[in-house]
């Protein structure tokens, strides 16, 4: 495993806030925020204070950026288009498709699953573009 010290922690914040600023939009009411909240069957207020899961949020972002760094580290990969196939690979591949063999067991609407995966699969192709692209 790479050496902890040898990455670029700049970038590594950088796609980490990229990419949870990205969530703030792609949930926004505008956005897919009302219909997300109307495929839960929850309101904005029965969800309660958004600040530990905001917390909890940014945290995953940033340790998602870290993991993400360190297998670029480990398989070269320097460049922003490279990086961004590379995130939209592991966004579909292991995470987006796990995730849809879950929602089909549980019966959660697949509604939900494609308004959630799509945020985390485009959320690790902009972290791609910038691990892979910050030099």
């Amino acid at each position: 495993m790479p050496d902890l010290s040898t990455l670029n922690w700049t970038a590594i914040v950088a796609a980490a806030v990229v990419s949870y600023a990205g969530g703030m939009v792609w949930y926004a009411p505008m956005v897919f925020g009302k219909i997300w909240l109307k495929t839960l069957g929850k309101t904005k207020e029965s969800l309660g204070s958004p600040t530990n899961p905001m917390i909890v949020g940014f945290i995953v972002s940033l340790l998602v950026a870290v993991a993400l760094a360190l297998l670029f580290k480990l398989l070269g990969v320097i460049d922003p288009v490279l990086g961004a196939k590379m995130g939209l690979f592991i966004g579909v591949a292991f995470g987006a498709l796990n995730v849809l063999s879950d929602s089909l067991f549980s019966g959660t609407p697949i509604k939900l699953f494609w308004i959630q995966q799509g945020y985390r699969v485009i959320g690790l192709v902009i972290m791609g573009a910038i691990l892979g692209g910050w030099k």
